[in-house]
């Protein structure tokens, strides 16, 4: 049949999603049951690991509706950082969840000059680096319409008569 459907979370892989702390979300991705006996201590339910509900990912998938749950109480006791800092300690995967803002404020990012800056204009800059040939942004982003005229004209072959008619129809701006 057709999968449900999950959200951000992993069909056939549990826990392995976001969760919300008691100060924000973070991303938790416990890959094989080894991490998950090691979630259970982090968090304070060693028992857990044990438990033939949970004690194996196909457990798990099957009582998704119950863990999911237990696993939220359990992370709304302690900040993101705090999960996250225990996660990494343990051996898990986890990390932040980060608005846009946050995401751009990131000390990494500044380090690895993602945003450049070209005629006061802000932008994200390549992802990739290359050493011996560094991508560049050179031309800023256009302006609202600055190419119209020359999309109309050159790519679509209308007059200038025709261009003025749209303007003036406010088809283009």
């Amino acid at each position: 049949g057709t999968p449900r459907r999950y959200g951000s979370a992993h069909p056939n892989i549990v826990p392995y999603q976001p969760f919300h702390a008691s100060d924000g979300m973070f991303a938790l991705a416990v890959g094989n049951d080894r991490q998950f006996a090691a979630l259970c201590g982090a968090v304070g339910h060693a028992e857990w690991a044990t438990d033939a509900r949970f004690s194996t990912n196909p457990a798990r998938v099957q009582q998704r509706a119950t863990l999911i749950p237990l696993l939220e109480s359990a992370f709304a006791t302690d900040s993101a950082d705090g999960w996250i800092a225990r996660c990494l300690d343990a051996g898990i995967p986890a990390g932040r969840i980060n608005s846009v803002l946050e995401a751009l404020d990131d000390p990494h990012v500044s380090a690895r000059g993602l945003i450049q800056s070209i005629d006061d204009v802000a932008l994200i800059g390549h992802p990739v680096g290359f050493s011996t040939t560094p991508p560049t942004i050179r031309l800023a982003p256009p302006g609202l319409g600055e190419h119209t005229d020359a999309v109309l004209r050159d790519r679509l072959g209308l007059s200038a008569d025709a261009i003025a008619r749209l303007r003036r129809s406010r088809a283009v701006g």
